[in-house]
């Protein structure tokens, strides 16, 4: 509701809210050990798996020594009968196995803050490195719930709409091939400048690489050429390049107001202030897109206790543009 039409909606549904893990959720909550890292529960019950472990099923075994890969070998039944070397590899990514289960078990039996309980099975069990026997220590206590008051709802009048008939749906104007192209093409402008290593001419070629590699099947190769220009373009902008000088650069920055979080497209960290940079391919919505770079201003701010300075740099076929937001 809050974009003027579908374009605009889709061009940001890549950056809209997300809301933020928490773990202050009433009732009961189904996680995998994965989904639970970093956050606690006052009861936590950890079950055992349900079905047997699959065998690897990777055609390649990697043979590490420490974090240096040291040999590729192919997955072959019983090569290790006959390969000592393949055996040997075979026997590090088993230990390694064994070490990731046991960093999964440490994380799931972290969780809770009060209660823990364990549900062991007798037979191919997720615990059995652990060797753990039946056992209980101290008792299960549960606060009592605090009751909950009752809302109060006005009544809800429904209201029958016209929708159009079908012929009329069928009539209705589609959208265009070139709009859909437009939001592909802001996303992939987005995605080259996250992919650069260092806001210089040398670092365009490998991040061009990584976003044809991303985005050649949706966006042209002449609309490839265009954004990669603009970038170009953008890297040799002086005024641009001034708000640089002397600071630490985030890219697609992360911050957490309230149980959302938001991202900045360029966040730069100086010694007395903050400057937020917000990418734009084109002009349409000039105003919400200040209202938002507002919006970031007034919560770094808040969260830093520092001066913030916010623009607004439009990457255009004309050239590029940089226009500062007054908070």
């Amino acid at each position: 509701a809050n974009y003027a039409d579908i374009e605009a909606l889709l061009f940001e549904y890549e950056r809209l809210d997300t809301v933020a893990p928490s773990s202050e959720i009433r009732g009961v909550r189904v996680l995998t050990i994965h989904k639970s890292k970093g956050l606690e529960y006052e009861h936590v019950i950890v079950l055992d798996r349900l079905k047997k472990a699959p065998p690897s099923r990777d055609a390649i075994i990697y043979e590490y020594e420490g974090v240096q890969l040291q040999n590729l070998y192919l997955r072959i039944k019983n090569r290790d009968l006959l390969d000592e070397n393949y055996a040997n590899a075979l026997a590090k990514e088993k230990t390694l196995v064994r070490q990731d289960t046991l960093n999964a078990l440490y994380v799931a039996f972290t969780r809770a803050r009060a209660n823990l309980v364990v549900v062991h099975k007798m037979q191919d069990s997720l615990f059995a490195a652990l060797e753990l026997q039946p056992v209980e220590i101290g008792e299960i206590v549960c606060q009592a719930e605090q009751e909950t008051q009752s809302q109060a709802y006005e009544t809800f009048v429904y209201k029958d709409l016209y929708y159009g008939s079908q012929s009329d749906l069928l009539a209705a104007p589609k959208v265009q091939e070139e709009e859909l192209g437009a939001i592909d093409f802001g996303l992939a402008t987005h995605y080259l400048l996250e992919m650069l290593e260092s806001f210089t001419l040398d670092a365009i070629e490998d991040a061009y690489t990584a976003t044809y590699n991303k985005y050649a099947l949706c966006v042209s190769e002449a609309s490839m050429c265009t954004i990669k220009a603009r970038v170009t373009q953008l890297l040799q902008y002086k005024p641009f390049l001034e708000l640089l000088e002397g600071g630490t650069c985030y890219k697609e920055q992360g911050f957490k107001i309230g149980k959302n979080l938001r991202y900045i497209d360029l966040l730069i960290e100086k010694e007395d202030e903050f400057v937020i940079v917000d990418y734009k391919t084109g002009k349409n919505y000039e105003l919400e897109y200040a209202k938002q770079v507002s919006f970031y201003m007034h919560s770094v701010a808040k969260m830093s206790g520092k001066k913030v300075r916010g623009y607004l740099c439009y990457l255009l076929a004309s050239g590029v543009e940089l226009h500062e937001v007054t908070p």
